[in-house]
């Protein structure tokens, strides 16, 4: 135990420096561009990459970090510069909070028992990654089967969801 309480201290310690070290360099950006006033040229996308990337190299001091360099010239790439404050924002309650992690909402016709939640869970995992919580809800109208939803992907494997698709081949 005292092993992984020492290991978690050197992680935590990494972890502090790796995002303190961008948000450092993240914070000083918008007042040195604002500063520039080359924000509107930044974000045109009648300008060229190669303009933009020379004119953002010219405005951010000479010691600007290659990874936040790289970073910027990938926001000004998709002419994205303007989601700076917000991205800064969403970077600190990352920082304060931990990542957010991903809701899988399953929804079956009777409620499932807790071996079949966990089978399901492990399968889920397997197809979408290990850090998803899970919302189980029962929907009598899906007549049998699942339907699964995990961020904007959805599996239906519901009897209704197979009725209905049947039903539009037939139709067409």
């Amino acid at each position: 135990m005292a092993n992984e309480d020492l290991a978690r201290s050197y992680a935590q310690a990494i972890f502090e420096q790796a995002v303190g070290r961008w948000q450092k360099a993240l914070r000083a950006l918008p007042e040195t561009i604002d500063r520039a006033g080359v924000e509107p040229r930044l974000d045109n996308p009648a300008e060229s990459f190669e303009r933009k990337r020379e004119l953002l190299t010219r405005t951010l001091p000479a010691n600007t970090d290659a990874e936040v360099r790289n970073f910027l010239y990938v926001l000004v790439g998709k002419n994205e510069l303007h989601l700076l404050p917000q991205i800064l924002a969403s970077f600190d309650l990352l920082a304060a909070h931990g990542p957010v992690r991903a809701a899988a909402v399953i929804t079956s016709a009777l409620p499932l028992t807790g071996d079949e939640q966990h089978k399901l869970e492990q399968k889920v995992q397997a197809q979408f990654g290990q850090d998803i919580d899970f919302e189980y809800r029962v929907d009598k109208s899906l007549l049998g089967g699942l339907v699964v939803r995990v961020g904007d992907k959805v599996v239906d494997g519901s009897v209704a969801g197979k009725l209905t698709a049947m039903r539009q081949a037939l139709n067409a």
